[in-house]
């Protein structure tokens, strides 16, 4: 089959090879384990060059995510505004921000930042004529992870909470051959060992999908990328199912060769179909914070902080805003959309989405585009993208202050979920010609798109 497609994967260790300075963790992640990785997949159509990166890591930093897309833009042709990164978000995985460990191993940063440079020139190098694909599934292991109560909303296992455990498989053809790469997508918090507890580097289960959908096809590179998944944690839970459980290494395996299992099963039936066009697009918009702290708040966080390892830094730091009077009201968030044909919409967003946000996009969206596929944790972090009904729920109680730990100033308002919406829209229309998108863009910024 004639395609105008050219794709190429790759991969490259990123697993710390030392210990590092503020970690907790060993540096090994012994045997049986999953070591942590970056896997990019390059593609080339016509005049037009785009890359997914999926890398091992909880979080991206905006300011990692540009120096990666600055020099890939220098050693190959994809240009800067078309490489999407999507981190894994495995609690198991080195912190690479400022906000999430006392002392930040910038020695490891700009290592593993010049690695996933090194691995998408690689996978450019490597391209071949493609056909693409698109199926879908369904694990029954996401379950959500707040018990809503009138009292307010509580930490737990929430059988009866919105969850969406779809399994979303892109597959990579060679014309004259079978697979070479594939992407399981699910919404799902990489955190069956959880950071600390196991006292070793992991991809947690995201690594075994991968691993699993390589032993069923000799020569594929596997890629994982997750999604909506906010509020949506792994079904490991314990005997009275109120509580989840944390586990190792094979734990690890079990849920993600289940999650292999089917993926390999949607792969079986994905028809990949030569593509013709290749599109990127990226839509900013500013997602609404609410009121700012008092000075009285800040003064008791710096004294006595809510969490020890980083509230008094980021008290200290909003305190300045304030003073200076430049307390932001928005965050810039970026939503990219990565085209291929009709055969692939991939949709990155920049933070952790609760799952009715994913559930909406594909409600509105999937009909026009049914190859949608949703990825989070991507291009940066914008910290928990709360769902409009959450914040109405919480409302002066919320589930946890979590913009402390991540240095965001304050929390989203329920207006955020439709402004984060209304980019996507955006976005996604500006991939496609002549064809209209379904609902309203709403309030959006410029659409930036591949000449």
């Amino acid at each position: 089959m004639e395609t105008n497609l050219t794709a190429g994967a790759a991969r490259i260790d990123l697993t710390p090879t030392r210990r590092l300075a503020g970690s907790r963790v060993d540096a090994h992640f012994g045997p049986g384990g999953s070591p942590l990785q970056g896997t990019a997949l390059a593609f080339e159509c016509g005049d037009r060059a785009a890359a997914l990166v999926a890398v091992d890591l909880c979080v991206l930093d905006p300011s990692t995510v540009r120096f990666i897309r600055q020099r890939v833009s220098e050693v190959t042709p994809i240009p800067a505004a078309n490489l999407m990164l999507a981190a894994s978000h495995t609690h198991s995985g080195p912190h690479v921000t400022r906000w999430l460990t006392p002392e930040l191993d910038c020695e490891y940063v700009a290592w593993f930042a010049d690695r996933l440079v090194e691995v998408t020139a690689r996978a450019w190098e490597t391209r071949r004529p493609a056909l693409v694909g698109t199926g879908k599934g369904i694990v029954g292991l996401a379950v959500n992870r707040w018990v809503e109560t009138p009292q307010g909303a509580r930490w737990g296992v929430a059988w009866d909470c919105p969850t969406d455990n779809t399994l979303t498989v892109l597959r990579v053809d060679a014309p004259d051959g079978g697979p070479f790469a594939a992407m399981a997508n699910f919404a799902a918090h990489a955190s069956v060992m959880s950071f600390g507890k196991a006292q070793r580097y992991s991809a947690d289960y995201p690594g075994f999908v991968r691993g699993y959908l390589e032993a069923a096809n000799p020569g594929l590179t596997g890629l994982f990328t997750n999604g909506a998944s906010g509020d949506l944690k792994i079904a490991f839970v314990d005997d009275n199912g109120e509580q989840f459980r944390y586990g190792d290494i094979g734990d690890a395996r079990h849920f993600g060769e289940l999650i292999g299992r089917e993926a390999q099963m949607v792969m079986s039936r994905i028809s990949p179909e030569p593509v013709r066009e290749l599109r990127v697009a990226s839509e900013w918009c500013e997602l609404p914070m609410g009121d700012p702290p008092t000075e009285e708040e800040l003064l008791r966080d710096i004294a006595d902080p809510e969490f020890p390892q980083c509230g008094t830094a980021w008290a200290r730091e909003m305190l300045a805003l304030l003073r200076a009077g430049r307390f932001p009201a928005t965050f810039p968030a970026q939503v990219q959309v990565l085209r291929l044909g009709q055969a692939a919409v991939l949709v990155a967003l920049p933070g952790e989405p609760f799952v009715e946000i994913g559930l909406r996009l594909r409600r509105e969206l999937a009909p026009a585009y049914p190859a949608l596929c949703l990825l989070g944790y991507a291009n940066g972090y914008a910290g928990y993208l709360p769902s409009r009904r959450s914040v109405i729920l919480d409302g002066a109680r919320p589930r946890y202050n979590w913009h402390k730990f991540v240095g965001m100033p304050a929390l989203y308002t329920e207006q955020a979920e439709d402004v984060l919406v209304a980019a996507v829209h955006t976005a996604v229309a500006a991939t496609t010609v002549g064809t209209p998108t379904p609902g309203t863009p709403g309030r959006a910024s410029r659409a930036l798109t591949t000449p």
